[in-house]
């Protein structure tokens, strides 16, 4: 996305650890924020979530939806490629968010950093 939006001279070099990646989070905690009490927490165990956010001409992320069963098929060689990426980053996170000693809180930790490359 990145090299894209810079080859259209719309963005600086940084500008999606700077700028995207900080507001798809605020937007994700807004979403997780809004919806907590209707969250039933189970330990060990974990729901992967599509989250579809749409970038508007200014480059505003905005939220579309959330899917609770999002489609992992692939049916090209690049989905295929982003999508197991994806699963690594995502167990990734698990077993860092269990990693804990039993007496702080696995959120307070932070995660590795974001993968900002192509």
């Amino acid at each position: 996305l990145e090299r894209y939006l810079i080859h259209h001279n719309k963005v600086e070099p940084g500008w999606l650890g700077r700028t995207f990646v900080p507001q798809i989070k605020d937007i994700i905690m807004e979403l997780f924020q809004g919806c907590r009490d209707a969250i039933q927490l189970r330990y060990g165990c974990f729901q992967l979530l599509g989250v579809d956010i749409l970038l508007t001409e200014d480059l505003t992320p905005i939220l579309m939806e959330v899917n609770g069963s999002p489609a992992l098929h692939a049916v090209s060689g690049m989905l295929e490629n982003l999508k197991a990426e994806l699963m690594k980053e995502v167990f990734d996170l698990v077993f860092w968010a269990h990693n804990c000693d039993g007496k702080s809180d696995p959120m307070s930790r932070s995660p590795r950093p974001v993968s900002t490359a192509p």
